[in-house]
């Protein structure tokens, strides 16, 4: 069979085009998710008896394997993009694509598999290297290869395996790859990092007699001969811009200068290695943004200052602390007592900021995520809120009750409940307030994009969607509003608060229990007598069970439910 490898550059995981290709086999025909076509869909199943068939997806990338996982009666399997079958439809589980030991989803270059309540290995082409006979299977060590492209928040890691721990009975043992026993110590924390960092063979290319290379950009190595003292080198330069007499060098993230310690302080060079300050330092923090980066220096008297991007000094040194966020900062001058304490808000320019109106106490909230802290500032009087937008600006009247940024507000909770100290690794994506005693929703420019017209709004853990609820005779109802859409999906008309499970909205109504997808579909009707839950087994294969109880139904590819007779699935 000749094979013709052609090159990948982008792989999506909804769906990618194959790098082997076979002229023996025809490819099987998916939409741009992964989706079989119907009559695809229709032909597998006629041809091979599948009950469901989940999407397709990237699960290897050296060399490039596209799987999907097969339901039949109640046995999971594995085909790949030609229909072959790579695991039979024999295991009440597979772990290893999608699914996995870990938090979050993961593919892995080994299948644990499950039959008849034990598990085995098998490699990623669906050969079985040990008998059925672990309780449980864990993917002890694995070297991280390459995360493919995706737009979701949670993306999927692919990895290549190198230890399993393994457990039978009450004790654990370790396994190659091979399925072998093999004597291993068990590492832990930093030290499995470690594990998959490896050393570079030929030193990024750095001389080796400057020591030991780290990468800190592209062309910028850190390098140290005992990991005591460092120093930098410049691979573009081909030349050492500072040498190895520092405790640590470092290099800024928004503004480019590099800092470097010794005993009498830290210092500030320039990209080339020359010194901007003069006199040592305490240390420096970066603030602002990517638009207008500051930097703020602490001396060695531990006062704080702020300097623009070029280093040039935008205050003195008069702060005890400065704060940085976004657009905003924060300095503070400590008195002797609390109320002599003065907290000074400025922009970017180090000016104090100054309101057109008089308020009795300024609200200052921070969300940090990822490299930004992101500043919220409201004003109160005669317990009222007025806005200040990211300028600074009062754009508002003294006219809100409540004005919480929704990376503030706890998911799960029956009310707007403000979680002080919440942070939040994305932006927020709307604004919650409350009005004339009624709850809406603002963008992030503090503009409606929901009237305040429900009795109350919460947060949900699926991204863009909030509950919002009205008061009826009997209490409050709950429904789902899609935020990005800005539409009503599910009109309130629930008990309680809506729960949520992977992408699906669980609802009850006197007392039973139904499922609702994020489209505001309902998938399962409102008439189960336990609270349901939704698992997702494979990317376009879900499992719905009642708490604590065996699945009795799926969810595949096409939204076909395939149900199973369990005697758990208890229907009234």
């Amino acid at each position: 069979m000749k094979k013709n490898i052609l090159s990948v550059k982008f792989i999506s995981l909804a769906f990618i085009n194959l790098a082997v290709f076979s002229y023996s086999q025809k490819k099987l025909e998916t939409d741009k998710n992964g989706n079989l076509i119907k009559s695809e869909y229709s032909k597998l199943q006629k041809e091979k008896g599948y009950d469901g068939i989940s999407q397709f997806d990237t699960i290897s990338l050296h060399p490039v394997l596209v799987y999907a996982s097969t339901l039949k009666n109640n046995q999971f399997g594995i085909i790949d993009i030609y229909g072959k079958e790579i695991l039979k439809n024999e295991y009440q589980a597979i772990t290893g694509m999608y699914k996995s030991t870990s938090p979050l989803p993961e593919f892995h270059d080994h299948f644990f598999l499950q039959k008849d309540y034990k598990w085995a290995i098998a490699d990623n082409y669906g050969k079985i290297i040990t008998p059925f006979i672990y309780e449980t299977l864990i993917y002890e060590e694995h070297e991280y290869i390459e995360r493919p492209a995706s737009s979701k928040r949670y993306r999927v890691s692919i990895y290549k395996d190198s230890i399993f721990k393994a457990r039978t009975d009450a004790s654990y043992i370790f396994l190659n790859t091979k399925g072998e026993k093999i004597q291993h110590t068990q590492r832990q924390g930093n030290d499995r990092l470690q594990f998959r960092t490896k050393k570079n063979p030929d030193n990024y290319g750095v001389p080796k007699n400057y020591g030991i290379a780290k990468p800190l950009s592209d062309n910028l190595f850190e390098v140290s001969k005992d990991e005591k003292l460092f120093g930098l080198y410049d691979k573009s330069l081909k030349k050492l811009i500072l040498p190895v007499e520092f405790t640590y060098v470092a290099l800024g993230k928004n503004v480019p200068f590099l800092s470097a310690n010794k005993a009498e302080g830290t210092y500030a060079y320039d990209m080339k290695g020359n010194l901007i300050l003069k006199e040592p330092t305490g240390y420096f923090l970066e603030g602002g943004n990517k638009n207008t980066p500051i930097i703020i220096v602490n001396n060695l008297n531990k006062k704080a200052a702020i300097y623009s991007k070029s280093f040039k000094p935008l205050t003195d040194f008069i702060y005890d602390r400065v704060s940085p966020y976004n657009y905003f900062l924060k300095g503070t001058i400590e008195g002797k007592t609390p109320k002599e304490t003065k907290t000074v808000l400025m922009n970017l320019e180090g000016k104090p900021i100054k309101f057109n109106v008089a308020p009795e106490d300024v609200i200052f909230r921070n969300n940090s995520y990822d490299d930004v802290n992101e500043a919220f500032i409201t004003l109160r009087k005669t317990n009222k809120l007025a806005i200040v937008n990211n300028q600074g600006k009062v754009i508002s009247d003294f006219i809100y009750d409540e004005i919480i940024p929704e990376c503030f507000v706890a998911p799960g909770k029956s009310g707007i409940y403000e979680e002080y100290f919440m942070t939040a690794n994305h932006p927020n994506h709307f604004i919650y307030f409350k009005k004339d005693n009624k709850y809406g929703i603002m963008d992030n420019d503090y503009n409606v994009i929901l009237n305040n017209t429900y009795d109350m709004i919460t947060e949900s853990m699926i991204d863009n969607f909030i509950y919002i609820a009205k008061r009826t005779s009997t209490g409050l109802k709950w429904g789902v509003y899609n935020v990005a859409e800005r539409k009503e999906i599910i009109a309130p008309q629930f008990d309680d608060m809506i729960k949520n499970s992977e992408n699906f909205f669980i609802v009850n109504a006197n007392g039973k229990y139904g499922i609702y997808n994020i489209q505001g579909k309902e998938v399962l009707p409102v008439q189960y007598s336990s609270r349901l839950s939704v698992d997702k087994l494979f990317n376009g294969m879900y499992s719905f069970y009642e708490v604590y109880k065996q699945p009795f139904a799926y969810l595949d590819s096409l939204e076909n439910i395939i149900k199973v007779h369990v005697q758990s699935a208890d229907i009234h």
